[in-house]
Parts: C-alpha cells; structure tokens; sequence
C-alpha cells in the first residue's frame, strides 16, 4: 500500500544536459528504501498521467522529462501542484517543448522556501534509532584496524611504520640528503603531513626526533643538527629551531626507490605517489627494532647489531644456493641476541633463545655497574651503562627516593657525572655497608635491572602476525628478491631502450652525407623526421 504523503526522496532535480529528469536518491539508506522510492516514482508518473488525461490533456514522455521541479526534496503532494500550475498556463510550462523556459524555470523557481514550510517536519529532523551494541562494534573495528594496519605496527618488509615511511620519503624528495646541508625540521614536517601524512605536526615531529637519537635508534636513521633532548627524558627542542637530513644508513634504506622497485599508491588526496613499502638494503626491522601499542595487540622487538643481521641473512642464501635449509639454532649461532643502542648486559639466554624461536620471550637487561674503592676507605658505585630505554634523570630521583625511605640503606651522595665522554652516576657509600648488597637492593627495586619484553609482531601483507627471527629474515629476503628483480628488469629496459636509439644513430652515421642532405631539404622538423623514417627505416624514436 502506497501512502500518497510519504516524502519522495527520489523527485530530486538531475541535469544531464538539456534534459531535465526524475531520478532515485543515490543516498538513499538501503535497499528497501532505494525500491520504496523508485515504486512512488513510478506511481506518481501513473498518477500525473490519468491526472492530465481526465482533465483533457496528456505529455509524451519528454514532456513529463521536461517538468523542472526543484533541486530540493519534494513531496507527492508539491508536485502535484506543479502540474496543476502547468494546466493552469504556468508562465514556465505553457508551451510545449520550451528549452528556453527550461533555463528559466531552474533559475527563477523561487519556491523552495514556500515548500520547506509546508513539508513535514519529520523530513529533516527524523531521529534513527540505532543498535548501540552493532554501532559500537562496526565503528571500533573500523577504528581498530586502521591503527594495526596504518599507524602502530612496522611493515615486515622494511620495519617501519608508515610516518616513519612517509618522513624517509619527503626527506629524500627533498634531496635532503647527507651529502646536503641540514633543512630546518618544520620544512620537513610541513612536507610530510601536506603532501603524505595528514595528521598532527607534534606526532610527525615526535617520529622524527626518535629517529634521530641514538639512544632510541640503534643506527639512527635521520642525522640531527640541534637539541634533540637526551638521555634524561628532555624533550628536543621546536621544530623551527632543529635541523636534520638524511643519515648515511637512511640512503640505503631508499636505495633504488626510483627504479620502480616498489609499488606507489595515491596519497590521501591523491595529488601525489607515496611507496607503499622502501626498498630497504639491510633488515632495517631487526637492525632498528621497534615498538608500538595498536589495538588489542602490541609490537617490541629488539635492536640487532647490523653486522650479524647481514650475516645471517648471506647465511640462508648460501644455504639456498646448496638446496639446504637453515635452521633456527644456526641463526642464532650467527646473531648472539639484541644489541642495544644504551649497550648494558643481558642475563642468560634463556629469554633470547625463546623470544627467537617462539616470537615472544623476556629478555633480563641490567645494567654495567663497577665498585670503586675511595682513597678515605669508602666505597662508590659508578654506573656506566644503563638499561635500553631507562630514563636516567627519573633512576637517579627513584633511588633517592629510595634512600629517603630507609628501603636502601648505606648512601652518602649521589651525583650524575655525565658528560661528553660518556654516561657515569656515582653512588658514595657508608664505610660501614657491604656495597654489593646495596647494588643487589638497586636491581630489585630500580631500572638497574629491567625486563625487555619481546613481541616480535609485525605486518605480513597487511595483517598483524607474531614472528620467529627465521621467518622474519626469510620475508625480509623474499622482498629484496622482488626488488632486485624489478630494479634489473627496469635497468634492462633503459638499456634496450638506449641500444635502440644508438642503432638509429649508427645508421645515421653511415650514411651522414645522404642525412644531412634530407634535413636541409626539409621544411620543419616534422617533414624532415617523416622523411627519414621513410628512407631508413627508423622508428620515431630514432628518428626524433
């Protein structure tokens, strides 16, 4: 049963040309809508045509084609009273087949006010009742996977995240380079969120400031000129006073990106091309490591030193080469475990072994203390390498903290003597006190010792997966096959391309006298290119 007042989404005004005709709403809400409002759409022409033929007169279909209702949202009844206005003599229909009238009724129908008045109020101001539990869910998954999949996990392939991706790229589009001089950081931060990254300045600064720290990056990616905070949780300084580029290990990383070794895709507003991954030369994933919280899961995996890394990725193509399979245990005989950019010691292997073979382990790290003896018998700890990550201003404050609670006993002074030859803290002690006792309280109540808990989870074709270290070095190489292979096929290309149009010299060359005579004789370029091609033979971009 049709309801002659239900609101006709459909009568819309759609210009396609000349023409002016009745078209579905294409924002229609579903499929029962979408048919609801063709059926009324239908029903109404029925019903304009036995409302014309009672009242003596019809249209062909043009005709009712014709009938400029309005640009806004109409109900049956509006449009009825267009049609009465046209068998009234309406000064915009009188004739039959006015394309002048046309152009008049769509620039001087001033009726829309007149009809929102009188439409139902409910047309606009309709609440929707929603499922809440449905709502939630479909808007957090949606919300849930763009951050696994575009802002919190690294790609297996080049371990990074897509700001640390977009950052790399815009610095490389800029030749900042590190053979160039430093550009100040704002210039590279504008670039990156105008032209790739469309979000806060603070979040891409943030990245690029870590990726300059060499107590956060094992092998720092850009090279910092300015403050860039420190060890003690400093924050670096704004961005219009900092400078970077590209550091030399950075390069390796892009190397090639312009041989068409990776694939590009639009950006977010698609007036450029941004990779979807970097060609990267070394396994910058294991190398650099990483960290980050999404949804539901998280990513930690641990700096390697770079020369192990390498060594065990030649390791499994030699082993490739003899048709033999690596196993896990020779991996790890190659790399020993993390390298961490802060150094300080690992205790046993029991974690690594673990983290290495299942994708998860915990890793004990404590850090490089030695006991000095002092010339008035005293005793003293110096502290020389710390845990990766540990803020070193907050450990000095937890361990007087410590002390002014009476839970370690035996301190005298405490001082930070930190300077440009590298990290030292002094702990004076008691004579009285045993100072390995004292030091053995500190790693249990400090981030003296500290727990590297290893979650290696990354991107493997665009979904989250925990990893072995083997099979996080088999992606890293299956991806170094696709860019080589790409890289040569396209040097191949601009060497088959180049041969040919020597080819044409050479022709052109053995007969030089015969070339120069046609180009002479030729009225303009292109008769002269025609004419060569004619007699020898050339294809165009020879004879160009």
């Amino acid at each position: 049963v049709i309801d002659l007042d239900t609101v006709m989404p459909g009568l819309a005004l759609y210009d396609f040309g000349d023409s002016i005709r009745f078209g579905a709403n294409t924002a229609a809400e579903d499929e029962a809508d979408l048919s609801k409002v063709s059926l009324n759409l239908e029903y109404f022409r029925a019903y304009a045509e036995g409302f014309l033929s009672e009242a003596g007169s019809s249209l062909n279909q043009c005709e009712l084609d014709k009938l400029a209702f309005s640009a806004k949202i109409m109900t049956f009844e509006c449009g009825m009273r267009f049609l009465t206005d046209y068998l009234n003599g309406d000064v915009y229909f009188k004739t039959a087949y006015p394309e002048h009238n046309l152009v008049r009724a769509k620039n001087q129908f001033k009726l829309v006010a007149d009809m929102e008045d009188k439409m139902d109020e409910n047309i606009f101001d309709k609440i929707h009742e929603v499922d809440l539990k449905e709502k939630m869910e479909t808007s957090y998954i949606d919300y849930a996977m763009s951050v696994i999949a575009a802002r919190a996990l690294p790609d297996v392939r080049d371990g990074l995240k897509p700001v640390q991706r977009r950052i790399l790229y815009a610095m490389d589009e800029l030749n900042n380079g590190p053979d160039k001089p430093h550009r100040k950081c704002a210039r590279i931060v504008g670039d990156t969120m105008g032209k790739y990254h469309p979000h806060g300045d603070s979040s891409i600064y943030g990245a690029l400031v870590n990726m300059a720290q060499d107590w956060s990056t094992r092998y720092p990616l850009v090279d910092g000129h300015g403050n860039f905070g420190s060890v003690d949780g400093d924050g670096a300084a704004a961005m219009r006073y900092t400078e970077a580029r590209l550091s030399r290990i950075s390069v390796e990383m892009l190397a090639d990106i312009g041989k068409d070794t990776v694939d590009f895709i639009p950006n977010f507003d698609e007036t450029e091309k941004e990779p979807t991954v970097l060609p990267s030369r070394y396994p910058n994933l294991l190398v650099n490591g990483t960290s980050g919280i999404a949804v539901g899961m998280a990513t930690n995996i641990p700096p390697h030193n770079l020369r192990e890394v390498i060594n065990a990725v030649v390791q499994i193509i030699d082993d490739i080469k003899e048709d033999k399979e690596t196993t896990i245990e020779e991996i790890m005989q190659i790399i020993k475990g993390p390298d961490f950019p802060t150094g300080a010691q690992i205790l046993g292997t029991r974690g690594i072994e673990e983290a290495y073979r299942t994708g998860r382990g915990k890793i004990r790290v404590r850090a490089v203390t030695e006991i000095e003896p002092m010339d008035n018998g005293k005793n003293r700890i110096v502290v020389t390498e710390l845990p990766y990550l540990v803020n070193k201003a907050r450990l000095i404050e937890k361990i007087s903290e410590l002390h002014r609670d009476k839970k370690v006993d035996g301190i005298t002074d405490l001082r930070d003597e930190t300077s440009r030859e590298g990290m030292r803290v002094c702990i004076e002690l008691r004579r009285d006190v045993n100072p390995n006792i004292v030091l053995n309280q500190l790693y249990k109540h400090t981030q003296l010792q500290d727990t590297f808990g290893v979650i290696m989870l990354a991107l493997v074709n665009n979904e989250p997966v925990v990893m072995n270290i083997m099979q996080m070095l088999q992606y890293y190489l299956k991806h170094q096959e696709e860019v080589v292979t790409r890289r040569t096929k396209y040097d191949l290309n601009k060497a088959e391309e180049r041969a040919h149009i020597l080819e044409g010299l050479l022709i052109a060359l053995d007969h030089i006298d015969e070339v120069i005579k046609i180009i002479r004789a030729s009225k303009n370029t292109a008769e002269a290119k025609n004419s060569l091609i004619e007699r020898f033979e050339l294809t165009d971009a020879q004879a160009q």
